[in-house]
């Protein structure tokens, strides 16, 4: 596994580096669901109790780094391509969230379904995000912790 997180309602859900989901309301009796075949995982987010947004790269002929964004109900996979490779994803509340790729954050305000550049730093990695009463730090190399503002 290499990501795991709760959704509001209590559900755990975790992902394996092939790209699956794993929840359980009960810690005992567990589900899962796939989001690409050929995606190489990385990190999940559950802004809400009935959406995944799992980051990773797809390493289909010509590999992109990808953000996945899926309402329970739905059976597609809305797909965002990065730039580069994500590292970390974070939700502050079902629509705003973050999310850390080498010298980039990127931030949303739509759930997910659009994510614009809110910082860049060159010969920086970004390796993670996280929200602290509200306000995003992003986390780097050279034990960098900054406030990010849009």
């Amino acid at each position: 596994l290499v990501d795991v997180t709760i959704t509001p309602n209590g559900t755990v859900c975790a992902l394996d580096r092939e790209g699956r989901i794993w929840w359980s309301r009960d810690g005992e009796k567990w589900d899962a669901t796939r989001t690409a075949r050929s995606l190489q995982a990385v990190g999940l987010a559950t802004p809400g109790d009935d959406r995944f947004v799992v980051i990773g790269t797809l390493i289909n002929d010509a590999p992109k780094n990808v953000v996945l964004v899926k309402h329970n109900a739905s059976t597609q996979w809305h797909e965002t391509e990065l730039p580069v490779p994500p590292l970390s994803v974070a939700f502050f509340d079902a629509n705003r969230g973050a999310i850390a790729a080498e010298e980039y954050v990127f931030t949303t305000d739509d759930g997910g379904k659009t994510w614009q550049e809110a910082l860049r730093q060159e010969g920086r990695v970004f390796r993670g995000v996280t929200y602290d009463a509200g306000v995003l730090r992003a986390v780097g190399d050279n034990a960098a912790i900054l406030r990010v503002t849009p």
